[in-house]
């Protein structure tokens, strides 16, 4: 009925932002020791797969290469072995051309409760390098502001961004950060970046080239009535049509609803229609233009309706409902199965706010889900790029992406969220090792709030049988290529 795209992805592609295949000769062998400056490794950090275990022993290697002459160079290695749950390598060159060594960074991201594993993690990494890293925590509200106010002075007030998703485009258009390849490919320690998931990746690339170190992320996902799938008898839906099917089969109105969609005329209903869209084998974006005209827009968007008035299992009242509504009506009961962030598994966990408190469980989206991840990106104002390279990509180390997950964040490492012991703790870090593989990143768009109003003001008239979905589409086409605006 609904016939899904298959979406596969080419790893090689990858290569583009990976390490160098090799850097064989002793001669680059020797530029890519020497030119490190400081490097904090970490056993297992560069091999994709290996977990941390508890304790560890710890070596410490001391490289000093002197210039003691024209032409003759003097190399003294010092080996310690500590107690620790790493092991480290630090690279230090000295000479008559050495850069002034790095002892603090200012680095600036929002204030959240997973904060404080990103706290425990730059303690270490102190400890490891020698590096002090200052951390400006911000609240959501006053962020934006103050990073842009920061970067518009082009100081070099921070020497790291932590941001989100949403915003990578405007610093891409702003040129308020530096691409890493080069870094990259002239490591020999690079970061694991075949094992981070490609939307993680693909969220802060553009041309081939990654602006940011992936940090955490996360997928939209379903929440479902336990104990009304366990009375009837039904399994998790996995396609688009079993999503309509257990619909239809839950659907008991007034008292419940099979499905909950958003309908408001707000970035949410955008979010629902794009992935839909994306399901059917659609992009919302390509070349600078709006891709969306046609048959998977078309199929997306009567999807919707269908559910709406054909199928009749979605609450009346739609019109009025972003996410934040329906996790609402999840919580008095109200409908069997709607999407949401996996942030809300808080409100709907408590007795005190949700009347299905023990009655829910959660399930990958059927078809493609939105994915929102937070990155780490160098301003080219900041004069410690080399130490900042090299704290950013320790945050993608094992021990700093199990320390997140093991307290609930969504980490990028495929390596780490697949850990049996990780998802049997946290049921959500399980379902998004499912649903990250097929998950997408927002469309490439710098006036990004300006072009989703346009699209939830066209989408909220076909909903409403104001226009028909060809015309909504159509119109919406026409406007978002009058404003739309890339890098």
């Amino acid at each position: 009925m609904y016939a899904e795209k298959k979406i596969k992805y080419d790893y090689k592609k990858r290569r583009l932002l990976t390490r160098r295949d090799a850097l064989s000769t002793a001669g680059k062998v020797a530029i890519g020791v020497i030119a490190s400056g400081i490097v904090a490794g970490i056993s297992g950090y560069y091999a994709g797969s290996s977990a941390v275990p508890a304790t560890i022993t710890t070596t410490k290697t001391v490289t000093e290469t002197k210039v003691v002459g024209a032409g003759e160079v003097v190399t003294e290695t010092k080996t310690q072995t500590l107690t620790s749950t790493v092991t480290e390598t630090i690279t230090k060159t000295v000479g008559a051309t050495t850069a002034p060594e790095v002892k603090e960074l200012s680095i600036i991201t929002v204030d959240f409760p997973g904060i404080r594993w990103l706290e425990q993690a730059i303690k270490r990494y102190k400890e490891l390098s020698g590096v002090s890293v200052v951390l400006d925590k911000v609240t959501w509200d006053a962020l934006h502001e103050k990073m842009v106010v920061a970067l518009s002075a082009r100081q070099g007030i921070y020497d790291a961004y932590g941001i989100p998703v949403d915003w990578f485009m405007e610093w891409l258009s702003n040129d308020w950060c530096i691409p890493l390849n080069t870094y990259i490919d002239n490591d020999l320690n690079a970061p694991p970046l075949l094992d981070v998931y490609d939307v993680a990746l693909k969220s802060f690339s553009y041309n081939g080239k990654l602006y940011g170190i992936p940090w955490f992320i996360a997928a939209m996902m379903g929440y479902y009535r336990r104990d009304l799938f366990e009375k009837a008898g039904l399994k998790l839906p996995k396609t688009l049509d079993e999503l309509v099917e257990v619909a239809i089969k839950l659907n008991n109105p007034p008292e419940v609803y099979g499905l909950a969609l958003p309908g408001k005329q707000s970035e949410h209903t955008v979010e629902e229609w794009i992935q839909l869209l994306w399901s059917f084998g659609g992009e919302f974006v390509e070349d600078g233009k709006a891709a969306f005209n046609d048959e998977a827009g078309l199929k997306a968007l009567q999807f919707m309706l269908d559910l709406i008035y054909k199928y009749k299992v979605v609450p009346p009242g739609f019109a009025q409902y972003s996410y934040d509504e329906l996790a609402t009506l999840f919580c008095e009961g109200k409908v069997a199965i709607y999407f949401g962030w996996p942030y809300t598994v808080a409100v709907i966990s408590d007795p005190t706010r949700s009347k299905v408190a023990d009655k829910w469980g959660i399930f990958p989206r059927p078809g493609a889900a939105w994915a929102g991840a937070w990155g780490w990106l160098i301003p080219p104002y900041s004069n410690k790029k080399d130490a900042s390279y090299n704290f950013i990509k320790y945050i993608l180390s094992d021990w700093v992406q199990r320390l997140h997950a093991e307290n609930g964040e969504v980490v990028v490492r495929r390596s780490v969220l697949e850990l049996p012991e990780i998802q049997e703790k946290q049921p959500v870090i399980k379902v998004m090792a499912e649903a990250l593989p097929k998950a997408h990143s927002p469309p490439k768009i710098v006036n990004f709030a300006e072009v989703f109003a346009i699209c939830a003001e066209e989408l909220s008239k076909a909903l409403l049988k104001q226009k028909s979905p060809e015309e909504a589409l159509r119109d919406m086409e026409a406007r978002v290529n009058a404003v739309i605006k890339v890098p």
